[in-house]
């Protein structure tokens, strides 16, 4: 059984019903180029951001194959979340919980994310029941390093402090 919970600013929701299929695309930031004499070669990097897309459905009425941890809520609820998430310009926890059949835990994720892009389709014969397409990126926190220079008898010394950037970003550069 899997479960799929977002939580932002300390409100965590679980979705009514985990998608059949979860696809998790781990980049990479290799190049390639061409040497002379030797042809194309890769040159290895470190690992690009990861990328999550699942489409899952969001009940309009109880079924009883949904879970409602916190209570029936119909797909608006959702759908505000999700449009909460993406235009908030801060990161969402993931987290899906797996545990197999048998009921031996299996491994989990959870990890920080951002939104990137979600599609709403509904369907004829379904009336009320919503199916939203989701994209995740991996987010990774990162400090921005603020240098002082400071000149001390014809030499010059640089002072790194590092510190959180801030939680609005600017609005003019």
């Amino acid at each position: 059984m899997y479960s799929f919970y977002f939580e932002q600013g300390g409100e965590e929701i679980q979705l009514p019903v985990p998608p059949s299929n979860l696809h998790l695309k781990v980049n990479n930031r290799n190049k390639t180029v061409d040497l002379l004499n030797l042809g194309e070669v890769n040159i290895l990097k470190d690992a690009g951001l990861s990328e999550w897309s699942f489409t899952i459905l969001l009940p309009g009425r109880l079924y009883p194959f949904a879970v409602y941890k916190q209570g029936f809520q119909e797909p608006r609820f959702f759908l505000a979340k999700f449009e909460q998430y993406k235009t908030s310009k801060k990161p969402v926890r993931f987290i899906v919980s797996r545990v197999a059949p048998w009921g031996a835990p299996l491994f989990d994720t959870n990890m920080m994310v951002s939104f990137e892009t979600y599609t709403i389709e509904e369907k004829a014969g379904e009336e009320g029941d919503v199916y939203v397409s989701l994209e995740l990126k991996q987010y990774k926190e990162y400090l921005t390093q603020k240098v002082e220079l400071t000149q001390i008898e014809n030499e010059v010394m640089a002072t790194i402090q590092s510190e959180r950037p801030s939680k609005d970003p600017p609005k003019t550069y």
